[in-house]
């Protein structure tokens, strides 16, 4: 059979499976989460009839094993969460803790800011540094992208450190800013917004990156649509009014992007963009795997602190790694079941799904929630949004899963039932 086919009857079951997801409970943040693996398995079948695709290093027979193994532990992945539809009620313990946390947020996210200021102006108006900069995020520092601008250890390592709590801090802004009900912490929370907008705008123009734009857009799209019980008419009319603006301009950004990285072949790329990880994962990575990483690629940081091992410098370091242990290219996307199988194997990733399954079927969906509720449904955003194209917690952003746990320290336990019994 025809790789062409076998990624049509590929497409067409995830989108059964979204069909039934949404009968069964409508929108839904696993609906969310199953649309883009089904955007992505379209678009994996459109990609391969493209002229540029034979001569491409993306080519590769497509099968059904493969199509198969990806598909059900996506939907192991994901069938939790299909519950969640909404954001219903919200209890704030330990309401001192929320506020340090905001301020110590607010304080890195103006430091950033103001030090990257002629950075962003340089590569704004200029095409050339544009490239440049493009160049350089993706070349030796690419693990430690403000080390491009700032030349300062101190600087660079509180960056690290607030890396995890981007995409968190994403979600939090908005929850904080329409359902936190505490008036003396009106003020706090606006300025919350506000400095967590412009240190996203200033993340993506400085890591020169369509993924972290997309993965942006979506965390704050997804967090909206979690709280929409709780914004008025009047709000929602102003977040178009203001939301399709900045949506144009990231297009805009978005291409001058791909345009400055691949040139006259930017429309084949583009085209690619969301066609390639799943076709990654079923002509390269299911057969061509040699072996794997035993958690030294995406899992470094860990590695090196639980078993003695050395974390890689940088993005470069690791990928000459993972490619001399893997024998296929390791800067290609294969979703994140791919990431786990090239870290792990293709055995062992089937009991973390399980696990996966298990623990997301605790996940407290109606009633009064907490605070680390709602930090658990952003996280799954990132990740899941990010897992479309690779793992979503290489080396420095592991730090993420240590703010969660802090989260459940702080604002989890207080609760007496935060999963559903």
């Amino acid at each position: 059979m025809s790789s062409e086919t076998v990624l049509l009857i590929n497409a067409i079951a995830y989108t059964l499976i979204a069909i039934f997801f949404f009968k069964k409970n409508k929108l839904s943040l696993g609906l969310f989460f199953w649309g883009f693996f089904c955007v992505s398995s379209w678009m994996s079948y459109l990609f391969i009839q493209q002229p540029m695709y034979s001569i491409s290093m993306h080519a590769g027979k497509q099968t059904f094993l493969p199509c198969i193994y990806l598909l059900l532990m996506l939907y192991i992945c994901i069938y939790p969460l299909v519950k969640i539809k909404k954001i219903e009620n919200i209890i704030y313990p330990n309401r001192n803790a929320l506020k340090i946390i905001i301020g110590v947020c607010i304080l890195c996210q103006l430091l950033f800011f103001i030090l990257d200021i002629p950075t962003i102006i340089k590569i704004l108006t200029s095409s050339t540094e544009l490239e440049e900069y493009r160049n350089l995020a993706y070349g030796k520092n690419g693990d430690d992208v403000n080390s491009l601008v700032v030349k300062n250890s101190i600087i660079n390592r509180i960056h690290l450190l607030y890396a995890g709590m981007r995409p968190l801090a994403i979600g939090l802004s908005v929850v904080l800013l329409f359902v936190n009900t505490n008036i003396k912490n009106k003020k706090l929370n606006n300025i919350f917004a506000i400095t967590t907008f412009l240190e996203s705008v200033r993340y993506i123009i400085v890591q020169v990156g369509r993924g972290q734009m997309v993965i942006t857009f979506c965390v704050y799209a997804i967090t909206l649509f979690l709280i929409r019980d709780y914004l008025s008419s009047k709000i929602k009319k102003a977040i178009i009014f203001y939301g399709l603006p900045v949506l144009g301009l990231g297009v805009i950004f978005f291409v001058l992007i791909t345009l400055s990285r691949f040139g006259d072949n930017a429309e084949f790329f583009m085209y690619k963009y969301m066609g390639e990880p799943m076709n990654n994962f079923n002509g390269i990575l299911w057969d061509k795997l040699k072996d794997n990483t035993m958690g030294q690629s995406y899992f470094s940081i860990i590695f090196r602190f639980v078993l003695g091992g050395e974390r890689f410098i940088n993005v470069e370091e690791r990928y000459e790694y993972m490619e001399q242990v893997t024998g296929i290219p390791p800067f290609i996307f294969y979703t994140y079941i791919g990431g786990l199988i090239i870290e792990f194997g293709k055995y062992i990733p089937i009991i973390i799904v399980l696990i996966i399954n298990r623990l997301s079927s605790k996940i407290k969906t109606k009633g009064k929630i907490n605070l680390f509720t709602v930090i658990l449904y952003i996280f799954l955003s990132y990740f899941y949004t990010y897992g479309v194209f690779t793992f979503p917690i290489p080396s420095f952003d592991m730090f993420i899963l240590l703010y969660v746990f802090i989260f459940y320290l702080l604002f989890g336990r207080e609760t007496k039932k935060i999963v559903a019994g």
